[in-house]
């Protein structure tokens, strides 16, 4: 599930379990501070 909702970038939006969107939120500001 992690995978495809990182596919899908900001049309996605993960609501539960909020496990899997605390995991989303730490590989979307990983992926952020490598352009930054």
């Amino acid at each position: 599930m992690r995978y495809w909702a990182l596919q899908y970038g900001e049309y996605a939006e993960i609501l539960e379990p909020e496990s899997l969107r605390d995991d989303i939120r730490d590989a979307v500001d990983c992926m952020g501070s490598v352009y930054r």
